[in-house]
């Protein structure tokens, strides 16, 4: 009697095809991130637009408020003592000595006061790990998806050119809060771009050992898709599809 394994052997071969793709996600690794150059704060076109915006804040203490700039709206994220959340995005310190001020980091001299007062706002409040690192951790992301990441170090109140070092992964990223060593001094901001090889991703700031200042950070997923990614998927797919219909059923 003759079985119908070609069925059979079909289905599960199709339901294998289906499932590759969940396969790689229990490998979770923390990617890295591809950081650019240190660009000087210089106004609001400083604020990327690219992609589609995931999540952007502005962050302080208690009570920092929302601001837009160059159309992104920037949420307040409140992180008192370093721990804060919104959404899929959390703020942990990695110990004590995490110090941070709602409206301090302003002044009303040029260059911060030529600025437009929304980005003004942006750039006051800030968050400044100096003895320990806070981590900032983000979540739903999307594996094999591209990301581009934007934060800003600015104190304007001081003369002092601290500096504070971001880590994705195996790359770091150094920001100076006042380039210009005078009180109305800008500070920089930076863009690094990864692609996410887990559903979450870490990024922790350090200042050094008299400062560094965290003002805000911005999230964008860019919408290019990974051709060649999308073509080694195709290439198994079809692979496994025309191996599955060459197998004979067995006879008995």
């Amino acid at each position: 009697m003759k079985r119908n394994y070609s069925t059979f052997v079909l289905r599960v071969c199709a339901v294998l095809i289906l499932f590759i793709p969940a396969l790689f996600p229990a490998v979770t690794r923390a990617a890295n991130i591809t950081w650019g150059s240190q660009q000087q704060i210089t106004g609001n076109n400083d604020v990327s637009m690219n992609g589609v915006l995931i999540g952007a804040f502005n962050v302080g203490d208690t009570g920092v408020p929302s601001t837009t700039v160059n159309g992104v709206v920037f949420q307040s994220f409140a992180a008192p003592g370093g721990t804060g959340m919104s959404g899929n995005f959390t703020m942990t310190p990695g110990g004590p000595g995490v110090f941070n001020s709602n409206t301090a980091g302003g002044s009303n001299m040029p260059p911060f006061s030529n600025l437009s007062p929304e980005y003004q706002t942006l750039l006051s409040s800030y968050v400044t790990p100096v003895f320990s690192p806070v981590t900032l951790t983000i979540s739903g992301l999307m594996i094999g998806t591209q990301y581009q990441f934007q934060f800003w170090s600015n104190l304007s109140s001081q003369m002092f050119g601290y500096q504070i070092t971001a880590t994705g992964g195996n790359n770091s990223i150094t920001l100076s809060c006042n380039t210009g060593g005078a009180q109305g001094g800008l500070g920089q901001f930076v863009s690094g771009f990864f692609t996410a090889d887990a559903i979450t991703q870490n990024i922790s700031f350090l200042g050094d050992g008299d400062g560094g200042f965290l003002n805000a950070f911005q999230l964008r997923q860019i919408p290019e898709p990974k051709t060649s990614l999308l073509l080694v998927a195709a290439l198994v797919g079809g692979g496994l599809f025309q191996l599955c219909r060459r197998i004979k059923p067995a006879k008995t």
